[in-house]
C-alpha cells in the first residue's frame, strides 16, 4: 500500500511537473499589488510546478487603459507567443486579464482551464456558459469600511469616496453610488453625506483635499488615471495626497496603501489572494473538475492600520477591532522586556559557545602536547637504543 501511494504522488508530481501554467497579469510587476499576486502565485507552484513551465506576462492595463491600439498589440503579441506552446491551464490576476480572457481565451486556448483572482465587481452571469472557469473574486467592502469609519471616528459629518472614470473603474463607481443611496435612506446612517468624487486632475484633487473641513474622511476606491490622462501611481503620487490631506484616507488595498499615508481599513492581501488561486489551479491540474471547484465571490478583508497615521488624526486606537493589524506599532513593555531577555540570552549563549570553543581548544592542545612528549620519549629511547647498537659494533671491530 506504501508503495503505491507512492507511486501514485510520484506520478502526480511528474504531472505536475510538465504542465505549463500562464500567469496573466493585469498590471505591471512594479506595481506592489501585481508583484505580491505573482509572488503568492510563485510560492505556491514552487517545488510542484517546474519554473521553466510557469510563463508569467504583465498587460500593463493600468498605464494603458483604455487604449485600443495597444490592445490590439498585446493580442497579436499573445497570440504569436502561444500558438504553438499552450498552457495547461491559465491563472489571471485582476480585471483586465479577467476580461481579456473571457472575450479571446476561447480564440486562443480553447478549452484550457482558467483560475481568475482579483475581480473587484463580479457578474456570474458573464461566465453561466464557460464550462472551464473558476477562481476567487477578490470583491470589495465598501460599505464595511464606511461603517468602519463611522466607529473610528463618531463625530463624522462626510465622507468622500474617491474613484476613477476608466473602465475597470466604473464597475467600483456603480456599486458606491448604490451604497450611496441606501446609506442615505438608512436612519442609522443618514446623517453621515456621502460623496463622490469621479472627477478630476490630480493638482485639483490635491487642492480639493487640502480645502475639506474637520470630521470628514475619505474612502479610496482604484484610481487608474485622472480626467488628463495622467497615471495614478500609488508609490508616488498617494504619499503627496495624503500629506496634502487634513483628513484620514481609508482604503481596501493594503499592499498599495500602507506605509504611504493611508490610515487603514477592512484591506485584503494579494500574496495569500494569488497562493489561493494558484492552490485551485493546482487542484485541476491533479485531476479535479473545474466544475467541483465552485467560485468564492469574495476575497477575504481584515483590519489593517498604520499606527503613525492614528496618532497623526487623533484617533483613539482602543476603537479599532480587536483583530486589527498595526503596523509602525511602538513596542508594549511585555515585547521590550521579550527583546531585553532575548538579546541577553543570545549574549550569554554566545559566551558559552566562546567558552565551549575555548575548552575543546585547550583540550586538544593538551592531547597534542601529551602525544608530542610521548613521541619524545620514544625518540629519545629509540636514539639510545642506537647509540648503544652502534657502540656495541665499534668494540666488536677492533
Amino acid at each position: 500500500l506504501v508503495m503505491c501511494v507512492t507511486v501514485f504522488g510520484l506520478s502526480c508530481h511528474q504531472a505536475y511537473g510538465t504542465a505549463n501554467v500562464l500567469l496573466l497579469n493585469s498590471y505591471h510587476p512594479q506595481y506592489a499589488w501585481s508583484d505580491e499576486l505573482t509572488r503568492g502565485v510563485q510560492d505556491a507552484l514552487e517545488d510542484i510546478v517546474l519554473p521553466e513551465n510557469i510563463y508569467i506576462e504583465y498587460m500593463d492595463g493600468r498605464r494603458f487603459v483604455d487604449d485600443p491600439i495597444y490592445s490590439q498589440k498585446l493580442i497579436d503579441l499573445l497570440h504569436y507567443k502561444y500558438q504553438n506552446n499552450k498552457p495547461d491551464i491559465i491563472i489571471t490576476t485582476d480585471d483586465a486579464a479577467y476580461y481579456f480572457m473571457l472575450e479571446f481565451g476561447e480564440d486562443f486556448f480553447p478549452q484550457v482551464p482558467i483560475v481568475f483572482c482579483g475581480v473587484n465587481v463580479f457578474d456570474a452571469q458573464l461566465i453561466a456558459d464557460r464550462k472551464n472557469i473558476t477562481g476567487i473574486a477578490e470583491g470589495m467592502d465598501i460599505y464595511g469600511n464606511l461603517i468602519l469609519m463611522k466607529r473610528l471616528q463618531p463625530s463624522l459629518k462626510k465622507i468622500v469616496i474617491l474613484g476613477g472614470t476608466m473602465s475597470f473603474g466604473l464597475p467600483m463607481l456603480a456599486s458606491a453610488k448604490k451604497i450611496q443611496l441606501d446609506w442615505q435612506e438608512d436612519p442609522e446612517t443618514s446623517a453621515i453625506m456621502l460623496e463622490i468624487w469621479d472627477d478630476f486632475s490630480l493638482a485639483e484633487l490635491y487642492q480639493r483635499v487640502e480645502g475639506l473641513p474637520q470630521n470628514t474622511a475619505i474612502l479610496m476606491l482604484a484610481i487608474h488615471k485622472d480626467n488628463l490622462g495622467q497615471y495614478f501611481s500609488f508609490d508616488e503620487h498617494l504619499p503627496l495626497l495624503t500629506a496634502k490631506s487634513k483628513v484620514p484616507i481609508y482604503g481596501m488595498w493594503g499592499e498599495l496603501m500602507l506605509g504611504h499615508g493611508a490610515l487603514g481599513g477592512l484591506m485584503n492581501d494579494p500574496y495569500q489572494h494569488g497562493a489561493r488561486a494558484a492552490a485551485m489551479a493546482l487542484k485541476i491540474l491533479g485531476g479535479t473538475p473545474v466544475a467541483n471547484l465552485p467560485i468564492q465571490e469574495k476575497a477575504q478583508y481584515t483590519p489593517h492600520f498604520d499606527y503613525l497615521q492614528l496618532v497623526r488624526f487623533g484617533i483613539n486606537i482602543k476603537r479599532i477591532p480587536a483583530n486589527s493589524e498595526l503596523m509602525n506599532a511602538p513596542m508594549g513593555w511585555g515585547e521590550k522586556f521579550i527583546q531585553l531577555i532575548s538579546g541577553w540570552l543570545g549574549l550569554l549563549l554566545v559566551g558559552a559557545l566562546v567558552v565551549v570553543l575555548m575548552i575543546i581548544n585547550i583540550r586538544l592542545r593538551i592531547k597534542n602536547k601529551t602525544y608530542w612528549w610521548a613521541f619524545e620519549d620514544q625518540l629519545k629511547a629509540r636514539t639510545s637504543e642506537l647509540d648503544e647498537h652502534n657502540q656495541s659494533l665499534q668494540a666488536s671491530s677492533r
